[in-house]
């Protein structure tokens, strides 16, 4: 079973609504799957999510109701062994927003991860990469020339992170 829920950054800009049901991470057990949409600034050339480019989709949610909707599934994914993935557009563009919504689920028990493409990953500092218990890092492409070909921005802060991350032994997928 995967339960989507809606996100919203502290000042309630808008997410952009999963459209079906998506396990986003390698485990197989069930998740919760949240979405946040401040904006993305990667214009992919094959974009899954191109409603994930403006701020004008989406339902606004704060911070306490995101949390209090997550709780409610915290014992069934302790007992199921699940999870809470979430991701966006960008996440790391609410990078306050997710830091404590990952830190409100870890203080529940529940494993974590963070899909991001990784672009603004120097806005976490080493305690907030405590409150993630997996990355999914979606790296577009591995050299300079094909990244910015699909992506249409650099790929030296990506790999910046993957390296910060690798060096503190976080888990990537």
């Amino acid at each position: 079973m995967i339960r989507r829920i809606g996100l919203s950054d502290l000042r309630n800009k808008p997410y952009s609504k999963p459209k079906r049901p998506l396990l986003s991470s390698p485990l197989s057990e069930p998740n919760i799957y949240g979405a946040l949409n401040p904006r993305n600034k990667y214009r992919c050339l094959y974009c899954h999510n191109p409603d994930a480019w403006t701020l004008t989709n989406g339902i606004p949610v704060t911070l306490t109701r995101a949390i209090e909707e997550l709780r409610k599934y915290r014992h069934g994914l302790k007992i199921m062994s699940g999870g809470f993935t979430l991701s966006g557009g960008e996440t790391l563009m609410q990078d306050r927003f997710a830091v404590k919504l990952l830190g409100a689920a870890r203080n529940m028990g529940i494993h974590t991860a963070l899909d991001t493409n990784g672009y603004m990953g120097e806005r976490l500092n080493d305690k907030d990469l405590e409150t993630i218990s997996l990355v999914l890092l979606d790296i577009k492409g591995w050299d300079a020339e094909r990244h910015r070909h699909l992506t249409g921005m650099e790929i030296a802060p990506v790999l910046s992170f993957a390296h910060r991350l690798a060096a503190r032994n976080k888990p990537v997928w």
